[in-house]
């Protein structure tokens, strides 16, 4: 968005999914771009589809090919009951309130 308070679309002449396809395309990465998507002329989505029994190792290149630091969620198990677990689900939670900040930075903590 070219103003997320206002959830304003960047500008169509842009052709920001067309320019986003050509940059991950030269990083080796396959994406499915489309433009017009709010209402025939405005509004850009890129789609990420790796298959489902995609490697982790593969999702860390995935990830680094972005330009972004891989995910390392927390670097302890999510599944015992601990304060590393407790912090996810605070995460997860303000997501669900639209606040992505925490969880990006636990995945990458």
């Amino acid at each position: 968005m070219a103003d997320r308070s206002t959830r304003e679309p960047f500008d169509p002449a842009l052709k920001l999914h067309a320019r986003i396809k050509a940059q991950a395309m030269a990083r080796g990465l396959m994406v499915y771009p489309m433009g017009g998507t709010i209402d025939g002329r405005r509004g850009d989505h890129v789609l990420l589809a790796p298959p489902f029994i995609v490697s982790d190792a593969e999702l860390d290149l995935l990830v680094e090919r972005l330009g972004r630091p891989r995910f390392t969620w927390g670097s302890r198990s999510l599944v015992d009951a601990s304060a590393t677990r407790q912090t996810y689900i605070a995460a997860l939670q303000a997501a669900d309130a639209r606040d992505m900040a925490p969880l990006l930075a636990f995945v990458r903590s």
